[in-house]
C-alpha cells in the first residue's frame, strides 16, 4: 500500500509542467523588494541571457545592458518576451 505522502506527490506532479531553459535563452529575473505593494508579486528585472547551465535548476546569466553576471535558480526566472516587458 502506498503512503499518503507518495500518493499526494504523484497527483501534484501530474499538474506540473517542466520548463527547460537552455544556453542563449532570454529571461527575466525575479527580485524580492521589501517596498513592493504586494509581497507576493515579485518585480522582474531584465532582460538577461543565459550564458551557462550549471544544472537543471541553476543558471549563470548576463544582463544585456549592464553586462553584470549573476547566478540564479530556475524558480526565480521566466522566459522573456516583448509582451511581458510592457
Amino acid at each position: 500500500m502506498k503512503s499518503s505522502r507518495a500518493t499526494k506527490r504523484k497527483k501534484a506532479n501530474k499538474k506540473r509542467s517542466a520548463v527547460k531553459f537552455d544556453k542563449g535563452d532570454y529571461i527575466l529575473v525575479a527580485v524580492a523588494e521589501p517596498r513592493n505593494l504586494s509581497k507576493l508579486e515579485p518585480r522582474w528585472n531584465g532582460p538577461y541571457r543565459i550564458t551557462e547551465v550549471v544544472s537543471d535548476w541553476v543558471f549563470v546569466t548576463k544582463h544585456l545592458v549592464s553586462k553584470a553576471e549573476e547566478t540564479v535558480h530556475a524558480s526565480c526566472i521566466q522566459f522573456y518576451s516583448h509582451e511581458t516587458s510592457m
